[in-house]
């Protein structure tokens, strides 16, 4: 029975740890993005060319990496390869908004949430602006983060005709 009674302490002790951490973060759909270690995110992904989705939780759509590069509204570009893995080492963690899984990065008043975007919404996987060439052959780079590890992976090599979401930085 104790053991029990310890498990269940356990469990509300980390759903309290989670939605404090989603409750301590500023939902607000700003325009202006938010400012995590020294780089403006937008606080929304990109829902057609030019255009921000409506709520932070819409996934928004995919694109190729060709098309990722002119995606982001007027002043606003993908990241690059150092943005994404300066995202990546920001504190973050797991959590759900509004029925929707993705990873909340950064905290207090500069944090935002990326949405998972893949295929069946068990990963997010977000474009850079930059590309890597092997063996002659370019390949885009991005960040992903899945529902099964705590994990943050900057700088994945992948091929360019891949569908992925963009967060869009400030130029």
């Amino acid at each position: 029975m104790s053991r029990i009674i310890m498990l269940a302490i356990v469990m509300l002790t980390v759903a309290a740890a989670c939605s404090g951490k989603k409750d301590d973060c500023p939902w607000e759909i700003s325009d202006r993005g938010v400012v995590i270690d020294g780089i403006t995110w937008a606080t929304r992904n990109v829902s057609v060319a030019g255009r921000f989705v409506s709520r932070p939780e819409n996934a928004g759509r995919t694109f190729t990496f060709d098309q990722a590069q002119t995606a982001c509204p007027e002043g606003w570009r993908p990241p690059t390869k150092e943005e994404l893995k300066s995202l990546s080492e920001a504190e973050s963690a797991k959590i759900t908004v509004n029925g929707i899984n993705g990873r909340l990065f950064g905290g207090g008043s500069g944090c935002i949430f990326l949405p998972n975007s893949g295929e069946g919404k068990y990963y997010g996987t977000y474009w850079s602006g930059d590309t890597h060439v092997y063996e002659n052959e370019t390949f885009g780079i991005a960040l992903t983060f899945d529902d099964h590890s705590s994990e943050v992976f900057a700088n994945v090599i992948t091929y360019k005709n891949s569908d992925f979401s963009v967060r869009c930085v400030k130029k």
